[in-house]
């Protein structure tokens, strides 16, 4: 009889506001007007999270667990071909998905591959 907690994915709270209109605990004011300004480019189809990015494309929010098996599938995979750091974020980014450290998670993965590493630049 043991109870497992899954750790909440990071758009918890906006999941929330907009499926319920709860705010977060806990927060100040400058937060929570950061919060209410954040929560405009979001957009809530009942069981996923998008958000409108900059270029006007509404691109899925995922949980940082499915984070590093979406890189390599754009980085690893035959069609990604192990491109540059810049080119596996476009990759990432065309195929409609988003994390708010997109740009830092990509170049440090990139930077570990093996693959990559043995061939260099």
């Amino acid at each position: 009889m043991v109870i497992s907690t899954e750790q909440t994915p990071w758009f918890a709270n906006f999941d929330n506001h907009l499926a319920l209109g709860i705010l977060p605990h806990g927060l100040s004011s400058y937060q929570n007007k950061k919060f209410l300004y954040d929560i405009r480019s979001y957009f809530w189809e009942e069981p996923l999270l998008f958000k409108l990015c900059k270029d006007g494309i509404y691109r899925r929010c995922h949980p940082e667990e499915e984070v590093q098996s979406m890189i390599s599938r754009c980085h690893d995979s035959p069609s990604g071909g192990h491109d540059s750091a810049s080119k596996t974020t476009t990759n990432v980014l065309q195929t409609g998905f988003f994390w708010p450290f997109l740009f830092k998670d990509v170049p440090i993965d990139v930077r570990s591959c093996d693959h990559c590493q043995r061939m260099g630049n």
